[in-house]
């Protein structure tokens, strides 16, 4: 396998790149994880670094995640470099949670628990850079720490076919504006 490796890349005279996907780089979590905390964690295998080529461009982010929370509900966030992107999230939010990919909530308990929920967003970031970014998808329950959210499985994980597993994944595109 050949590797090139380049300073700077310079788009040549009457050649257009703007809204071209530059890359794209994809991961499918296949086994599973689950957090009691109530702050978030990162879930292993759902986290991306891309290098962008441009610092004009733009970061296309599609997480599709699979899981329950049960009782209580679960939340999901998509971070960049370890922190919350604030521009992607809501602005008037007064003492609620906020979720820029959604919640995992199963409702009261009652039945709920053998169920796997699907969540799914398309999110578009600018971080002007072209330093290596980590997006990394994170997740909490909301309740107190004997509930629990889990990702690519039900709480009810009884194996048989009554029961499901899933995968979930998160690609990252770059698009030069």
């Amino acid at each position: 396998m050949s590797t090139i490796k380049a300073n700077a890349i310079q788009t040549l005279a009457g050649v257009d790149v703007s809204n071209k996907i530059l890359q794209v780089i994809n991961v499918i979590k296949t086994d599973t994880f689950n957090t009691n905390s109530t702050s978030y964690a990162a879930v292993p295998g759902l986290s991306i670094t891309i290098t962008p080529k441009l610092s004009s461009s733009s970061i296309l982010i599609i997480p599709s995640i699979n899981g329950n929370s049960y009782n209580r509900g679960g939340t999901l966030q998509l971070w960049r470099n370890g922190t919350t992107v604030s521009a992607l999230m809501p602005s008037s939010a007064g003492s609620r949670g906020v979720t820029n990919i959604g919640g995992l909530w199963t409702g009261d308990g009652s039945g709920d628990g053998g169920m796997i929920f699907g969540v799914g967003t398309i999110l578009l970031d600018s971080p002007a850079t072209t330093s290596a970014t980590t997006y990394a998808v994170c997740a909490r329950t909301v309740d107190t720490p004997s509930y629990g959210t889990w990702i690519n499985k039900a709480n009810d994980d009884t194996d048989n076919s009554d029961f499901v597993r899933a995968v979930s994944s998160l690609t990252v595109m770059e698009v030069a504006a």
